[in-house]
């Protein structure tokens, strides 16, 4: 089986490594943005060939919130994970569309928990 693509959306460099390692680790397969526009574009020109989109919520030139808008119109299926240190987890989170929400900071098992939930939405 190949292994799973994920884009990391990140605008800390220091995080996205951490995140990017992680995610690794397990096994995925991880696209790396500074942003939005960013991974907008990365996303297009693979596609939409991309298994799981994980998102800053709050990134200079497009937000998190702006790329999943996006995103959800041109590739719905994609499921999408926000991880944000602001706590907007009521807003943002919706299984229905395969949406889920992690706060900021959180634990290696945390991000692998949510990832798996995501995958098996």
């Amino acid at each position: 089986m190949m292994a799973q693509i994920v884009l990391l959306a990140e605008d800390e460099q220091e995080l996205r490594d951490y995140l990017a390692m992680i995610l690794e680790q397990d096994g995925f397969r991880v696209l790396e943005a500074a942003d939005g526009i960013d991974a907008l574009s990365l996303l297009r020109r693979m596609g939409g060939m991309v298994d799981i989109l994980v998102t800053d919520v709050s990134m200079p030139r497009m937000t998190g919130i702006e790329l999943v808008n996006e995103v959800k119109l041109e590739f719905p299926k994609i499921p999408v994970i926000y991880i944000s240190g602001q706590g907007l987890r009521d807003e943002l989170h919706d299984p229905r569309r395969r949406v889920m929400f992690l706060q900021k900071p959180f634990a290696p098992q945390a991000i692998r928990d949510v990832m798996h939930a995501v995958t098996a939405a």
